[in-house]
């Protein structure tokens, strides 16, 4: 995964043009993109519902945004269902 990378032992934690100190604490959300979602029950299935949220959980203080995009739930399909060409949030 491009700007991905683990970091050396005892090393800053790298991703993208963020950089994260072996000691710092960060705070990560996480957005769901699955529209079985158990937890939001889908309610960021939608770009505009998702990028929404993102800006929101950035603006409360997270430095991280994982966006989950492949359902979870035993039944549930093992592929992602992030459509392709979906759109990945940038700052």
């Amino acid at each position: 995964m491009e700007g991905l990378a683990a970091p050396p032992p005892g090393g800053a934690l790298r991703l993208g043009a963020r950089s994260f100190g072996p000691r710092q604490r960060v705070i990560m959300a996480i957005v769901n993109r699955t529209p079985d979602s158990f937890y939001d029950r889908g309610a960021t299935w939608h770009e505009a519902a998702a990028m929404e949220r993102v800006h929101a959980v950035v603006t409360e203080g997270a430095d991280i945004v994982d966006i989950g995009g492949v359902a979870a739930a035993p039944a549930g399909p093992s592929r992602s269902s992030r459509p392709s060409g979906m759109p990945t949030p940038t700052w």
